[in-house]
């Protein structure tokens, strides 16, 4: 960011990453999804220096403050919405396949419940973002989110027991406790991680 414009340079590594996505899809090899991948890194790579350098130069240091927190609030908001919104159009589209539309009609009741989950879920991340909520707060949404899973009836009914295919049966206790560990543990998990990048 310090030999070119920085807008230029932004507005390369967007174009960059966005091209590099778009070979993610269509990859036919471990090799070109890793080289795709790696392109994807690098225009990422590019949009932070920049962005946070014009942000700099654009605000005092006493007003700087909340504009930085816009630009990194941003990109959580971003990624939560388009993974939610990305599920809400598959389930959308899938809806209209001709050879899904004919199924069961429990295939599109039960993933609405998943995606309902999944927005409390966002829910209470975006809530957290605006109000803080402590921990008990936080945890009672996931808690929630979980629970409905099981009150609809979608938790796990056997777990692997072998390699040769042999499986463990759950009661619906078992089964019900086991899938609010799973949800509550996979969501603190990734909070986790994106906790660990700033």
């Amino acid at each position: 960011a310090d030999r070119t414009r920085r807008t230029t340079l932004a507005a390369a590594g967007v174009a960059l990453w966005s091209i590099a996505t778009a070979f993610s899809g269509l990859a036919r090899s471990f090799g070109q999804l890793l080289l795709a991948r790696v392109g994807v890194g690098i225009g990422d790579a590019t949009l932070a220096p920049s962005a946070l350098s014009l942000i700099s130069d654009s605000f005092p240091p006493e007003r700087r403050g909340r504009p930085v927190a816009l630009y990194v609030g941003a990109q959580s908001f971003g990624a939560g919405l388009a993974m939610l919104g990305g599920l809400v159009a598959a389930w959308v589209v899938a809806r209209e396949l001709p050879f899904l539309s004919r199924s069961d009609p429990e295939v599109f009741g039960d993933s609405a419940v998943v995606l309902i989950s999944g927005a409390m879920i966002c829910a209470v991340g975006v809530l957290d973002d605006i109000f803080d909520l402590d921990a008990l707060a936080k945890f009672g949404g996931q808690l929630l989110a979980a629970g409905l899973l099981v009150y609809q009836g979608i938790q796990f009914t056997v777990i692997p027991s072998s390699a040769y295919g042999d499986q463990l049966g759950l009661d619906p206790l078992q089964g019900g406790l086991l899938t609010v560990l799973i949800v509550v543990s996979t969501v603190n998990a990734v909070n986790f991680m994106d906790g660990l990048d700033g």
